[in-house]
């Protein structure tokens, strides 16, 4: 549902603002930003394949296959721009670029629910 998807992009947000005050010395931040963020992105990725298990057979698995194609590539981008902004900022630059991901995706999300409103202008 869409409310679960606003929901878990804006726990992984705020999990990267508390990640950072664990940079500082809290672990229990840490542990505490760890378990949001996998929980979060584990909603939202069920969320995702609920939403094409509802689809008809034919094109399930075809969506199904670049859902999770696309979730890989997502995650080795992510790797690659985590590990340059570490080598050039540290842990500050990992919990902004982390924090600023979600939001721009919250952002890009949000214009789905304008389509219809702009409609009849």
């Amino acid at each position: 549902t869409p409310i679960v998807t606003g929901v878990s992009m804006i726990i992984v947000s705020g999990s990267f603002l508390l990640a950072k005050l664990g940079g500082s010395g809290s672990m229990a931040a840490l542990v505490a930003a760890g378990i949001l963020i996998d929980g979060a992105v584990q909603a939202n990725q069920i969320v995702g394949q609920r939403a094409i298990y509802a689809l008809s057979v034919e094109a399930r698995s075809r969506l199904n296959g670049l859902f999770v194609a696309l979730f890989f590539i997502g995650g080795a981008v992510g790797s690659a721009i985590a590990s340059l902004a570490y080598a050039v900022g540290g842990w500050p630059w990992i919990t902004w670029i982390g924090f600023s991901f979600p939001i721009i995706s919250l952002t890009l999300f949000s214009t789905e629910f304008m389509k219809g409103s702009s409609s009849g202008s």
